[in-house]
């Protein structure tokens, strides 16, 4: 298979399989998200719904009646009232449990990406380092080796100097 499709493809598709398991991985946490935040929002519609429907069920009369019979329509809407109240409290109660809710969660992924800014500043600083001690090491060892080169180059032509003036003496005594 290797001869086919070629080492180069094969490392293409394994770098391609990582990059959509990774974009897997993040969708799957967004889903996770959304269903969170969809449930959220269904008790919140609930609680709201909730409250209108007990506002605007049995609107409340306090004004007494003109017949004279205010006793009963008094029990009627001390009830209605109460139980109004009650399912106000209730609303109150659930949108404030809401609220907190999302507050903490807010809390817990500030926190979270603070967490995740200061390790990565941590580890860009690190590199940054490493980086800056490899380039004067790399530098170092290039002026070494221009070192080294001149040297060479020196001897070379110390070499070659001598060896002119070996010449010259064995042909002038030859040439004599």
């Amino acid at each position: 298979m290797d001869n086919f499709f070629g080492s180069n493809s094969r490392s293409s598709l394994q770098e391609t399989i990582r990059n959509q398991h990774e974009k897997l991985v993040k969708y799957e946490k967004k889903l996770g998200d959304l269903v969170k935040a969809y449930k959220v929002l269904q008790e919140e519609k609930k609680a709201l719904q909730d409250t209108v429907g007990a506002l605007s069920h049995n609107p409340i009369q306090l004004d007494q009646d003109e017949t004279g019979d205010s006793g009963t329509d008094t029990s009627i809407s001390t009830e209605t009232l109460k139980g109004q109240v009650s399912a106000l409290t209730k609303t109150i109660n659930s949108l404030n449990e809401t609220k907190n809710t999302l507050e903490q969660r807010f809390q817990n992924d500030k926190k979270l990406l603070l967490d995740q800014i200061d390790s990565l500043k941590g580890s860009i600083e690190s590199e940054q380092y490493t980086q800056q001690n490899l380039k004067i090491e790399y530098e170092n060892a290039i002026q070494s080796l221009k070192n080294k080169l001149r040297h060479e180059q020196h001897e070379r032509e110390q070499e070659q100097t001598h060896h002119v003036a070996m010449l010259r003496e064995m042909q002038h005594m030859l040439g004599m």
